[in-house]
């Protein structure tokens, strides 16, 4: 009988016990089981000669086996051997053939004491191939009885398809109890009981031989199970009240999944009990296994370990086990490593599109500190021999300082040259023993708890490149980011190099370029000046505009006379000096606006800032608006609950602010309501937020609205009047509070001015505090104070209401005009009846349409409207015999209104006269012949 040649096939080769546990078992047929078992029992009753015939049978039935056999321990000759008592199937015609005891596969079973499976046996055993048929799998089991080994029982499977399970293991055990048995009761049926002490006695020493083989093998499992690479845990699932999966419970680990998941003594705990956060995906993917039986493989990344695994899980035990074994291979370098081959592809692809060297930099370092999540990333050219290192391109956080500059590397301690000069990869500064406690003071000044360099060295003394990578909080950089870091700086080099070799070769073609670029440059200066030119002719046109009526209609100093209580005015007078009155006070807010400006331009402006209950000062600067906004039939809310301390402002100036946003709220709002809040916020601010739905203000606007003298035209708004200085006014006075101003508008829907002004004096000048009365005489205003009080906006808010809603730019009339209505040669009140002549005025200053109205009603009928669009409705339903009209109005202007008029037969022929402050060809010839203008 031939043995396998040592270094051919070994025992270990072929027997695979093993994978019956990773195998999933197939169904029991309960049914065909009995009836077997029932059938034999009979036979074994009547002690038949063919139960052992029989029982292989049964066993080749129920496991769909293709040979099933008993095989009995003999002696012949001295020597052992297993002969083949009984046999069933494909190789049945060898029944009464023998193998030998200690070289065969029942040998080995009954030396291990357990069932064990065969793959291929014929390859170790190689007399098996002399049947000339192959043996795909073979499961052979011990027959034990009372301690005594009799024999094996067995089943071969000759089919590649059909591999034995724990199935086939749990009836082939019922099966070799029942021959055991019956084998045990024939022997004492012939009465050999000396020839049984004999077996017995052999058995005891072959359980102890099968003993230490089983020994053997789990110290050969457990050597194998604790030494491979791959992670290895046996789980329990858990189920909750409705059967269902709810947890998993760790039974046992190997040291590679210690290693690979960083836990470490998690025997007897569940996975949420490790870890609180575990992935569901997880838990449903090994619930699947348990529940269909199937081995599964899937692949997953842990965050808090920053690990990739690919994981396979296959039930232990037959249905209705709840144990999975899963075996975890670590891929993170793997999946590392073609993330970074992506990212450099990335990398180079977006680098070789930058226009030149600086966008190639700033490109690299962006994508870079994007791909490993840093706080700040930085390129810097070091020249060594210079002492110099220049960092030109940098990223950083929004809350980090920038470091670009050009630095001394002398006028720094060694670390910092260190960082210019040497790669170093720091993981946690603080703990790091190589860092005294000075440089770690100047590292976490500058916000690095972690580090990552590389120099690029081009040439034997010089370094060129250093490219540097920090955070914030300790971090541990892997060897890949660090090689990583090594490849971005060689490409950035390279690209850099081959964006600096095209410039140059441009640079000629360029030469020409730059004489076209300063000629376009020149004519853009001319362009310029013009522009300057133009905005001045509009300065001096708005100031002529606002200063004419109010000259117009200043007479001689009015308070005394007007609060004469010893010689009262009759009626008549004091209404023509209360308006002179009310203009002069126009005249006297738009000056000390102008002189606001010039102190600040001059940088002369006084601010005492005192502390204030903001809250409380708010609230009664807004209630001066109210009765005004009611009136217009909106809605004041003042929502200014007490702050948590008060806040150092100047009380002047911050009464500006409110008012000024105030007037311009319901300068611009119609229906809905005015919002004005006071609110603290937990970044030790005070915000102040103006909100309005009025008309909004287009986007285009948005940026130059804090600029002087502009202006919004084309809104509807309630008067005309304006010098677009006021909310420049707002932003300066507001720098000076050391606040910040933005607004946000949308067109049709409302506007928010939102002032943000910090708690606490740090950010104001400590010789303008005024704590106490100790400061008083320190902070005294030395200038003249332009404080108007706010009675004076509300009035001026309450004459926008006094005719119309309409109501926004305030032409002025001058006196000479006076003259020259008279001068018109009107129908006198007694030859032509007051309802003959019909006069229109359009105007949107309720003062001058009252001054006109007062002047011309005792000759004519006057009819007066606020706007140019009215105007027109009212001159198409009544034609006028005259109209006067203002040239600056809300709605259609004045010249718009002609055209409009000139454009109707109706209204073609009625006599128009312009009236307008504004003096200066500023319209077109057409403008002028179309009507007369009076300025």
């Amino acid at each position: 009988m031939s043995h396998p040649h040592p270094e051919a096939v070994t025992l270990t080769d072929i027997l695979i016990t093993e994978a019956l546990s990773q195998r999933s078992s197939r169904a029991p047929n309960w049914q065909a089981e009995v009836q077997a078992m029932q059938s034999l029992a009979r036979q074994m009753a009547q002690s038949s000669d063919s139960l052992l015939q029989s029982l292989v049978e049964t066993a080749l039935e129920l496991c769909r086996a293709g040979t099933a056999g008993v095989s009995l321990v003999k002696t012949a000759e001295g020597e052992e051997a297993f002969r083949w008592v009984a046999l069933a199937g494909t190789l049945s015609h060898h029944a009464g053939g023998s193998t030998p005891r200690h070289f065969s596969p029942c040998g080995v079973c009954l030396e291990q004491g357990i069932p064990v499976l065969f793959s291929y046996p014929e390859r170790y055993f190689t007399y098996f191939q002399e049947a000339n048929t192959p043996i795909v799998e073979g499961l052979v089991l011990p027959l034990v009885a009372n301690n005594h080994a009799l024999g094996t029982i067995w089943i071969m499977s000759h089919d590649e398809q059909r591999q034995f399970d724990l199935e086939d293991v749990r009836i082939m055990t019922s099966l070799a109890d029942f021959t055991a048995t019956a084998l045990r009761l024939q022997q004492r049926q012939t009465g050999a009981l000396l020839a049984a002490n004999v077996v017995l006695e052999a058995e005891i020493a072959d359980r102890k031989r099968a003993e230490v083989a089983i020994r053997q093998s789990e110290t050969k499992y457990r050597s194998l199970f604790t030494s491979i690479d791959k992670g290895f845990t046996l789980l329990e699932m858990i189920a909750d009240e409705s059967d269902r999966p709810a947890d998993f419970r760790s039974l046992e680990t190997n040291p590679a999944w210690e290693q690979q998941t960083s836990l470490t003594n998690v025997s007897g705990k569940t996975l949420l009990e490790i870890a609180p956060d575990f992935e569901q995906p997880l838990l449903d993917f090994y619930s699947d296994v348990v529940i269909s039986g199937r081995g599964r493989r899937t692949k997953y990344y842990t965050a808090s370990t920053d690990r990739w695994y690919t994981v396979y899980a296959s039930r232990i035990g037959g249905e209705g086990s709840r144990q999975v074994a899963a075996v975890f291979n670590d891929i993170t370098e793997r999946k590392r490593t073609e993330e970074q081959q992506a990212f450099l592809l990335k990398f180079s692809d977006a680098l070789r599109a930058e226009p030149d060297a600086d966008s190639v930099a700033n490109r690299a370092v962006r994508m870079l500190a994007e791909h490993l999540h840093l706080d700040r990333c930085w390129l810097a050219e070091v020249f060594e021999q210079q002492d110099i290192a220049k960092i030109g391109w940098e990223y950083h956080r929004l809350d980090l300082l920038p470091t670009a500059g050009v630095y001394r590397l002398s006028d720094y301690p060694e670390i910092m040259r260190q960082i210019a000069t040497q790669p170093m990869v720091i993981h946690d500064v603080t703990n790091d023993p190589d860092f005294a406690d000075s440089e770690k003071a100047l590292l976490a000044q500058l916000q690095i708890q972690a580090l990552l360099v590389v120099s690029l060295r081009k040439g034997q003394h010089q370094v060129i490149w250093a490219l540097v990578c920090t955070v914030t909080t300790a971090r541990h950089w892997n060897e890949s980011e660090r090689v990583l870091l090594e490849q971005v700086s060689e490409r950035t080099w390279a690209a850099i190099e081959r964006a600096r070799a095209e410039a140059a070769l441009r640079e000629a073609e360029l030469q020409r370029v730059r004489e076209q670029s300063a000629r376009e440059e020149e004519r853009q200066r001319a362009e310029s000046l013009a522009e300057l030119d133009r905005a001045k002719t509009q300065f001096f046109s708005n100031i002529s505009h606002e200063f004419r009526t109010p000259l117009t209609l200043l007479l001689a100093p009015l308070q005394d006379v007007l609060n004469d209580r010893a010689h009262p005015l009759d009626p008549v007078h004091q209404e023509r000096l209360e308006l002179v009155h009310r203009n002069s006070l126009r005249l006297l807010k738009l000056v000390n606006t102008l002189l606001d400006f010039s102190r600040i331009e001059a940088g002369r402006m006084e601010a005492v800032y005192e502390p204030t209950d903001l809250a409380q000062f708010t609230a009664d600067l807004a209630s001066v608006f109210r009765s005004a906004i009611e009136r217009a039939g909106l809605q004041l809310i003042v929502d200014c609950p007490p702050l948590p301390a008060p806040v150092y402002v100047d009380r002047e100036m911050w009464e500006k602010i409110v008012l000024n946003l105030l007037s311009n709220a319901f300068k611009f709002t119609f229906t809905g309501e005015i919002r004005v809040s006071l609110h603290s916020t937990d970044r030790n601010q005070a915000i102040l937020q103006v909100q309005d739905t009025g008309t909004g203000i287009p986007p285009e606007h948005l940026p130059h609205l804090f600029e002087r003298f502009y202006q919004v035209r084309g809104t509807q708004e309630r008067t005309h009047e304006g010098s677009g200085i006021g909310l420049a006014l707002v932003y300066e006075l507001v720098r000076l509070q050391g606040g910040t101003i933005e607004v946000n508008s949308t067109s049709g829907a409302g506007t928010c001015f939102a002032i943000a002004l910090s708690f606490g004096t740090d950010h104001l000048p400590g010789e303008r505090l005024r704590r106490g009365e100790a400061d008083r005489i320190q902070t005294a205003r030395t200038l003249t104070s332009t404080a108007m009080g706010a009675a004076a906006y509300g009035s001026e808010a309450e004459r926008w209401l006094a005719t119309d809603s309409k109501a926004d730019e305030t032409d002025n009339f001058s006196s000479e005009n006076e003259e020259l209505l008279k001068s018109i040669d009107l129908p006198s009140a007694s030859s032509v009846p007051k309802s003959a002549t019909h006069i229109l005025v359009i105007d949107d200053n309720a003062d001058i349409r009252e001054y006109l109205t007062r002047i011309l009603s005792e000759h004519v009928q006057v009819e007066t409207v606020a706007d140019g669009t009215t105007a027109l409705a009212v001159a198409q339903e009544r034609v006028p015999d005259l109209i006067l009209s203002d040239v600056m109005m809300p709605g259609l202007d004045g010249f718009e209104l002609l055209e409009a008029l000139r454009a109707d037969p109706r209204t073609r022929e009625i006599p128009i006269i312009l009236l307008s402050a504004v003096r200066g060809k500023n319209r077109s010839s057409k403008d002028w012949k179309q009507g007369q203008m009076i300025t």
